[in-house]
C-alpha cells in the first residue's frame, strides 16, 4: 500500500470519503404525455452529497420515457436517461454543497397515465 494514501479496502479508508450511502424512493401516477417532479432532501450543514445511481420502473412498454435530475437553484443538468420499462443506472458521482437541492423529474410519453416506482443514491460526505 503507497504510504499517505487511505487503504480503500479496509472500513477506516472508505469512511474517509462518505460516512453514509442512503437512497429517497419515489412512486407515484404521471397521465400520459405528461411529467412528475420529486425535490430531493436539501443538502444538509457539513456535508456534501454525492449522488450516483438511479433506479426506476414503470408497467409499459409502448413508449420511451424519461428521467433527470437538476440541480434547483442552478438548473445544471446531473443526470438525464431514457427507458422503456425499467433500468438501473450508474453514473459517475455528483457532488452537491450543502443548502442545495435535486429534483427529480419523470417523463410519461405513453398514451396512457403510468405508475412509476424508483429510487435515487447517494453518499453523504463530511465537509
Amino acid at each position: 500500500m503507497a504510504v499517505g494514501h487511505p487503504d480503500w479496502l479496509g472500513w477506516a479508508g472508505r469512511t474517509g470519503v462518505g460516512s453514509e450511502i442512503s437512497d429517497e424512493h419515489f412512486a407515484g401516477g404521471i397521465a400520459s404525455d405528461g411529467s412528475g417532479f420529486l425535490d430531493l432532501d436539501i443538502v444538509a450543514a457539513g456535508t456534501k452529497n454525492l449522488y450516483q445511481a438511479v433506479i426506476i420502473s414503470c408497467p409499459d412498454d409502448t413508449a420511451i420515457h424519461a428521467i433527470e435530475l437538476k440541480i434547483i437553484s442552478s438548473g445544471n443538468l446531473v443526470f438525464f436517461t431514457n427507458f422503456v420499462t425499467s433500468g438501473i443506472y450508474d453514473f459517475p458521482g455528483v457532488p452537491i454543497a450543502a443548502g442545495e437541492q435535486i429534483r427529480l423529474t419523470v417523463y410519461n410519453f405513453a398514451g396512457v397515465a403510468l405508475d412509476f416506482k424508483g429510487a435515487v443514491f447517494k453518499t453523504i460526505r463530511p465537509v
